[in-house]
């Protein structure tokens, strides 16, 4: 397409001069179509698969190949690419980073009201997030009390989906057993 400004007594006009039918690249098929990013979505019904599938292990190739297999398309037919997926999974995972610190709480709130001799404790953030948490259960107070002559502090060399790395209290009985005294997550 072609266009002429044109100023006429101070007033702009813009005017098509020629518009030519000719494309310098070929128009997408519907088969390709499918590959743009405004075509890519993922179902809810897909969404539960997948986040199942990767809850348990299961590799994004693999979902994605679990998934054509389902809806018996060929490989590469899905209406979203292994990209998708990747990037559904990490979407996931950071939203329910809020939701897992609150199901870990919860489990330490009942583990408490079991056991009057499991400690834990917290503290959160200025967003009220949490922000570290220690926790150890009564058998292993007690095991410290006995056996806490020598302790080692081990941290997770790699971090976890919270990025917090974990730290293990572990000691030695008295028959050279290794004994879990408490854990944190900084």
């Amino acid at each position: 397409m072609s266009i002429f400004k044109d100023i006429t007594d101070g007033v702009t006009h813009w005017k098509v001069v020629c518009f030519d039918n000719v494309h310098n690249h070929e128009l997408l098929n519907n088969k390709e179509l499918r590959f743009l990013p405004a075509y890519r979505n993922i179902d809810t019904a897909d969404q539960k698969r997948i986040t199942l599938l990767a809850r348990v292990g299961c590799s994004k190739s693999l979902i994605r190949r679990v998934l054509e297999l389902e809806k018996r398309v060929d490989p590469g037919q899905l209406p979203f690419i292994e990209k998708d997926i990747r990037n559904f999974v990490q979407s996931e995972s950071s939203t329910n980073i809020e939701s897992g610190a609150l199901e870990l709480l919860k489990i330490c709130k009942n583990l408490k009201d079991k056991d009057g001799d499991f400690h834990y404790d917290f503290t959160v953030d200025v967003y009220q997030r949490l922000e570290h948490i220690i926790w150890a259960f009564g058998d292993s107070i007690h095991a410290y009390e006995i056996f806490g002559d020598v302790v080692v502090f081990y941290t997770t060399y790699q971090l976890n989906r919270y990025e917090m790395p974990l730290g293990v209290w572990i000691g030695v009985d008295n028959h050279g057993n290794s004994i879990f005294f408490g854990c944190v997550l900084l």
